[in-house]
């Protein structure tokens, strides 16, 4: 008896193993409602709302102005007391580390207009699913992408000084600590090539 029960058990728990497995390499992620990726850039719609996340950055860099003047000497942190918005009081004294929030939050906003004008570009030709999408003012849209993420460089270079460039892709978590500082020379070339760009989209959109 025990025997037999010993034999069902082992069936049993193979049944269920077969069964989640199966279950596990069969699933859509459209079962569960779920859009992935490849569901975006399929017309037109799709490419600006696209454009409309690129310029969103732009909003985060709020306090670039703040740190340029407290930085110039042209305005003081002021604040309540010496301890309130630490991160522009210790730049206002000069006595900031690379460990300020300020700088931190405009360096990861910059670099996310950066990488968003990637992915854009990257899918420029063709889409994830390798399907062109074709429109009138396409080129004239990229020369916003392109001129977005020249000045989202700009700004980088500003308060950084020689920064990582990256324009060929999405930057992902393995490709992070790959990359060097480029020298300034190299960003100019960039900026001057993509201004030419630039200049030539506008035109065919005029």
């Amino acid at each position: 008896m025990k025997k037999f029960n010993y034999i069902l058990f082992s069936l049993a728990l193979i049944t269920m193993l077969t069964v989640s497995c199966s279950k596990w390499v069969d699933y859509n992620p459209k079962e569960d409602y779920v859009i992935t990726e490849k569901e975006y850039l399929k017309s037109e719609s799709d490419y600006r709302t696209m454009l409309i996340s690129v310029y969103t950055p732009l909003q985060w860099l709020n306090q670039a102005v703040v740190v340029g003047e407290i930085a110039s000497d042209n305005a003081v942190s002021g604040g309540e007391n010496a301890s309130d918005v630490l991160s522009l009081q210790q730049i206002d004294d000069y006595i900031h580390t690379p460990i300020n929030s300020t700088l931190q939050e405009l360096w990861t906003s910059a670099y996310e207009g950066v990488n968003r004008a990637n992915y854009m570009t990257q899918y420029k030709t063709t889409n994830l699913a390798g399907t062109t999408v074709s429109f009138a003012g396409k080129d004239a849209m990229y020369g916003e992408v392109y001129f977005l993420r020249a000045y989202y460089y700009f700004t980088l270079v500003k308060f950084f000084g020689d920064v990582p460039l990256f324009v060929d892709k999405r930057l992902g978590l393995s490709d992070s600590k790959a990359l060097s500082r480029a020298a300034k020379a190299k960003r100019k070339n960039y900026k001057i090539c993509g201004s030419s760009f630039i200049r030539k989209s506008i035109a065919v959109s005029k």
